[in-house]
């Protein structure tokens, strides 16, 4: 039990690296998680496995009409329904974050996929070299299950970077809609959303902010977090949830188009977005021919207040 326990340790950490969460599951989540995955995860992989075994060996037996009748294609599929379900359940459930189930899905048909194969070409070696048995005994048993656990593995990993790929390929096309200039709009706006919070003594989940913003891709509204929290703008509460470190009466709009390289949105961006809390932004770049710095000079909560 216990290295059970700590394998699925290193599976979390392993899954939340790939989908860069760094918040922690609170203990009590972590673990009905756990317990979840160690009941039912044994037995979706035991049926696939038991399933192809017995679709193996059938061949050694005779041929007998109902054999073939259970060679048909319902129990064929049974195996690879049993991995996709363990897969899909897997990149749904261990990211500490929401992981659309569609791209959840699609990883787990790729590792299914996988899985299946190498059992397949696993249970060939087995079964037409079997020199192994000659060069380790009785102990050939060994090697041959660390190699399966660790191609097992490899494959699970695959399959939540494929998923998490899915994710990156959306966040492209998100910002390609938005265009140049969208990096720094979404900062102005992210900081906007955080400053209202702290006027009533609270903090935002990336979650809640992604649909606060219109429902930005959550990857990239951490991606940007992140890169806030190195300026020192927002820091990451215990609890998981993003916060103010600056007070914005102090930090001004050019002090954050400095914070990292930020391009500046075009007016006709602002204008076509129609937002009424961009207002106060969109004068003060209407403005940036005359004297940039001068303009800029402008703190934040002062833009904002417009618009509270």
């Amino acid at each position: 039990m216990v290295v059970a326990v700590m394998m699925m340790v290193n599976i979390d950490h392993a899954i939340n690296a790939i989908w860069r969460v760094r918040r922690k599951r609170s203990p009590l989540a972590m673990f009905l998680l756990y317990w979840a995955i160690l009941t039912l995860g044994p037995l979706l992989i035991g049926i696939s496995m038991a399933v192809t075994s017995f679709l193996v060996s059938i061949p050694f037996f005779a041929e007998a009409t109902a054999s073939r009748e259970l060679r048909g294609h319902l129990l064929a599929l049974m195996p690879l329904l049993a991995s996709l379900v363990a897969f899909t359940l897997l990149y749904a459930l261990v990211p500490n974050r929401r992981v659309p189930f569609l791209h959840a899905l699609a990883g787990g048909v790729l590792a299914a996929l996988l899985f299946e194969l190498a059992k397949h070409g696993f249970a060939f070696y087995l079964t037409n070299f079997p020199t192994y048995e000659a060069i380790y005994g009785a102990l050939a048993v060994i090697p041959i299950f660390l190699v399966w656990i660790y191609l097992t593995w490899v494959i699970a990993l695959l399959g939540a970077e494929f998923s998490y790929c899915l994710i990156i390929f959306r966040d492209q096309g998100w910002h390609g809609r938005e265009g140049e200039g969208g990096d720094f709009l979404l900062a102005y706006r992210l900081l906007r959303e955080l400053w209202l919070a702290q006027q009533g003594g609270k903090a935002l989940a990336a979650g809640r902010m992604a649909a606060l913003l219109g429902h930005v891709p959550e990857e990239r509204l951490e991606r940007l977090l992140v890169q806030l929290e190195k300026a020192d703008l927002v820091l990451l509460s215990e609890d998981g949830e993003w916060a103010l470190a600056r007070d914005l009466s102090r930090f001004t709009l050019l002090q954050l188009y400095r914070a990292r390289p930020f391009v500046l949105p075009p007016p006709r961006m602002l204008a076509r977005s129609g937002e009424s809390s961009d207002q106060g932004l969109r004068r003060i770049l209407d403005l940036l021919d005359e004297d940039m710095e001068l303009n800029m000079q402008v703190p934040l909560a002062d833009l904002y207040d417009e618009v509270a």
